[in-house]
């Protein structure tokens, strides 16, 4: 699967628990609902309807990604300086087996990818 939007809407719905609504005048949208330890702002705890997130392109919008599974999962996303990528991994906390390493070019995309790992395995 490819950086972009096919990814972005996996990692909305199966990963950040949005509905992805493909809305014909404002454009690819998501629906969410957020904690008050999700947002920076607590007056933004809610409901979410906006913009599509570019999870996969975005370092700060990917680590809302690995926030969302930091209570389940511990997270590893460093860069390889051998083969010139980032790997990305999520454990489980309890067992701490690994669901799987994950490496790409950026690291939107690993996290994005070792994420819908986890979760698919979980």
């Amino acid at each position: 699967m490819k950086v972009g939007k096919e990814l972005n809407i996996r990692v909305a719905e199966d990963v950040m628990e949005c509905k992805f609504i493909e809305d014909k005048i404002l454009g690819d949208m998501e629906s969410c609902k957020l904690l008050e330890s999700e947002t920076k702002v607590p007056s933004l705890a809610g409901n979410y309807y906006g913009p599509l997130r570019h999870y996969s392109q975005d370092n700060s919008v990917a680590q809302e990604v690995v926030n969302k599974l930091k209570n389940n999962c511990d997270a590893r996303v460093e860069f390889n300086y051998h083969t010139e990528n980032w790997e990305a991994e999520f454990s489980d906390l309890e067992t701490g087996l690994s669901f799987g390493t994950v490496s790409a070019l950026d690291a939107p995309e690993a996290i994005c990818k070792a994420a819908l790992l986890a979760i698919l395995q979980k």
